[in-house]
């Protein structure tokens, strides 16, 4: 009901009341001014109601080579507050791909590349912060986990997605130039000792940027996101209906077939797999994972191996997803298992493999 159709209703009752005697006119006007109090209550209800009523917003943009998605559960009154804060997470992702680009020649991560062998260069903070962390991850991960393995990158064609099969020395002086021992940190600055050393910050980029975009909605007062980084994924609160965010884990030889879903609360889950980045060559399959032990494309009956962790464990959560997640493509059961329980917090992966033509499925679960 309208307040003008409110206001009419209230003009014929006070006709209608100037006409009745004093006692039935005291008791139709108790009776009255009740109803009509609980009307207005209820217009009002119905208009917060509409004021707060949760929705979901959402972007799309392009970065760091893959597209993204941040979904913010907001209201009608703070839609625009919170689309603005979005813009924020999505401006802030923008910038680490313009320092961790190696494609972008400007790039902070190209001027170091540019000068190895020649002299440190000074580091974006960001930069710094993430390299520290991937060269923790080299340690934990049987040496698998590598930022310095560019150069074996290039040389099969995965930059410029000029694809070839490399010479037998050009392999072995690449993975000569894959060793991170040879990055040296002094203060502010990184400094690639050998000559045609080049950081790539490939294997775990994608998930300090969700860590970053997340913690600039949660410092804006978000509770409810998701953002999703080229299939990286990391959620806060719960969706529109108050459930855990939906995700769905893709067969890896059919990706139009979920075989599992996953609810998502507070939590960040990272899938690696060798169906994104690929050519063939002669008839044989070459994957976009290497290992560094031997410059070639990893070589396992993986098909895809997803870990999902608690953002509360994990100062950067979706970064350390990422990390294991590209490892433990190469690494084995055994060796994936040694790992998650060096953490000593609670961390899942998921290994499909592909065995007499079916997929299995194996859950590997942290003692922790």
């Amino acid at each position: 009901m309208t307040l003008l159709k409110i206001s009419k209703t209230f003009y014929v009752f006070l006709n209608i009341l100037y006409k009745m005697n004093k006692h039935i006119k005291l008791i139709t006007l108790i009776v009255f001014l009740c109803t009509f109090s609980l009307i207005l209550s209820s217009c009002a209800k119905k208009k917060g109601g509409a004021i707060s009523k949760k929705i979901e917003i959402k972007k799309t943009f392009y970065s760091m080579g893959t597209f993204w998605e941040i979904k913010v559960i907001s209201t009608n009154k703070n839609r625009l507050k919170d689309l603005k804060t979005v813009d924020l997470a999505i401006k802030r992702v923008e910038k680490l791909d313009d320092v961790l680009s190696d494609f972008k020649v400007s790039s902070n991560v190209s001027l170091i590349n540019r000068y190895s062998g020649i002299k440190p260069v000074k580091a974006d903070a960001g930069l710094l912060a993430l390299l520290k962390m991937s060269l923790k991850f080299y340690k934990l991960t049987y040496n698998v986990f590598d930022v310095a393995i560019g150069p074996t990158m290039k040389i099969w064609g995965f930059y410029d997605k000029h694809y070839t099969i490399p010479s037998k020395k050009a392999i072995n002086h690449a993975v000569y130039l894959d060793n991170p021992l040879f990055i040296k940190i002094r203060g502010e600055t990184v400094f690639l000792e050998k000559k045609g050393m080049m950081l790539d910050f490939g294997g775990d980029g994608e998930g300090y940027g969700i860590d970053e975009a997340l913690d600039t909605l949660k410092s804006h007062g978000i509770k409810n996101a998701l953002v999703n980084g080229g299939g990286q994924i990391t959620a806060i609160g719960k969706d529109v209906n108050g459930r855990g965010w939906k995700v769905g884990l893709l067969d890896p030889l059919d990706r139009n077939k979920i075989i599992k879903v996953i609810r998502l609360t507070n939590a960040s889950v990272e899938t690696s797999a060798n169906y994104e980045n690929h050519f063939f060559y002669k008839g044989k399959y070459y994957g976009h994972i290497m290992n560094p032990a031997t410059g070639m494309p990893a070589e396992t009956d993986t098909l895809s191996d997803t870990i999902i962790v608690k953002n509360k464990d994990f100062k950067f959560p979706s970064t350390v997803a990422d990390a294991l997640s590209c490892s433990f493509f190469i690494l084995n059961k055994k060796q994936i298992s040694n790992v998650i329980n060096r953490f000593k917090k609670p961390i899942e992966v998921i290994l499909i493999k592909k065995l007499n033509g079916h997929l299995k499925i194996y859950n590997l679960v942290s003692n922790s």
